[in-house]
């Protein structure tokens, strides 16, 4: 288990400031002077990223926003203290998902409690995949890169101008949103000559949903004397559920808190008794039953007695986050090359991966 976490920011005026550290104390651990050389030491590369670092016979993984190409953005550094039986790279792997996650939440009313669930989570040093589709659709600028790429393919140039315009910012690193969308198969990249030069287009061939669904396999494993009782009230959910884009975005706030998470994956596979939380686990979570109470408002959890008076913790539904073949592309390819946006080249090329794509999804 690392020994802290600690979030710090800076201001050209004020210098180093530290945001959010957990356990309390952690900052008696590595000094604000030991924080402030390994910002100034990433600051000199100004590139963005997660490193690993050695200071007084510890190591330490971070996450650096990167530098400002105007001096007057926000720089933020994410400091994880590991323990001595700690592998760096697993943390540094982790640190690399959910920084980026962490920082967007800075704003939000109930950022320490989120902060803490980050840490807490981060002794399991992994993040699932439906977690990192979540989060490809919680951040703003990711999403507006997907929905851009739902218009037809683009030139990371372009990329830009569209993001500022509809974002009303300027994005210095879209390397650095676009990258993971790669790594996951979301997009491609692919170059195509034009006169005599060659250009770089960015292309979606995997879109991203969320959705509700009934808990079946929690549901087969629910003891007989409260499984008709929680059938019922399934049937009951869903007969007057209705997705909307409001109810999404409340899936997502939640699926994209790592403790939350963590508590559905229980959840997932089997009802418990509120006594077995951390237990389950495997740790004691500092906001477990402040993340139920959210579950339980959002109609995700739902407790009840059974015949023998015994509190149970059940899924009424689930969340399912996944990528979906875009087979309205097919459409947008035409008209784009109706309309003398994209060449052959790059038309025939495009429906050929779609097409590979759509035997993908027939296998």
């Amino acid at each position: 288990m690392p020994e802290g976490m600690i979030l710090c920011s800076w201001d050209n005026r004020m210098g180093l400031n530290i945001e959010y550290e957990f356990p309390e104390g952690t900052s008696q651990i590595i000094t604000k002077d030991d924080l402030l050389s390994i910002f100034i030491s990433s600051a000199l590369s100004s590139d963005p990223g997660v490193f690993i670092y050695n200071i007084k016979n510890r190591e330490l993984v971070f996450y650096y926003t990167g530098k400002p190409k105007d001096e007057k953005g926000d720089q933020f550094l994410i400091t994880i203290i590991l323990s001595q039986n700690d592998q760096s790279e697993i943390f540094a792997n982790y640190l690399s998902i959910i920084g980026e996650l962490i920082i967007n939440e800075i704003s939000k009313e109930d950022f320490k409690d989120f902060f803490i669930d980050c840490y807490e989570v981060a002794s399991k040093a992994k993040i699932s995949e439906t977690q990192k589709l979540a989060f490809f659709l919680k951040n703003e600028i990711t999403k507006t890169i997907l929905e851009i790429l739902k218009e037809g393919p683009i030139t990371t140039r372009d990329l830009l101008k569209y993001l500022k315009h509809q974002l009303k910012k300027d994005i210095e690193n879209v390397e650095r949103f676009t990258k993971p969308l790669i790594n996951s198969n979301i997009i491609i990249e692919k170059e195509i000559v034009e006169g005599v030069r060659k250009v770089k287009y960015l292309l979606l061939i995997r879109d991203i949903g969320i959705m509700r669904a009934p808990p079946l396999k929690a549901l087969k494993k629910t003891s007989p004397n409260i499984r008709e009782f929680l059938f019922k009230k399934i049937l009951e959910f869903f007969k007057n559920y209705e997705p909307t884009d409001s109810d999404n975005q409340l899936l997502l706030n939640l699926i994209s808190n790592p403790g939350i998470y963590e508590i559905m994956h229980i959840l997932h596979n089997e009802p418990i008794k509120p006594e077995e939380i951390y237990s389950k686990l495997g740790f004691k979570m500092h906001n477990a039953f402040y993340n139920i109470k959210k579950l339980t408002d959002a109609n995700i959890v739902k407790s009840f007695k059974d015949n023998n008076d015994q509190i149970w913790l059940c899924l009424l539904s689930d969340i399912y986050v996944s990528t979906l073949f875009p087979d309205y592309m097919i459409d947008v390819i035409h008209n784009n090359w109706e309309l003398g946006l994209i060449n052959d080249e790059l038309s025939l090329f495009y429906l050929d991966l779609l097409k590979k794509e759509a035997f993908k999804e027939l296998k």
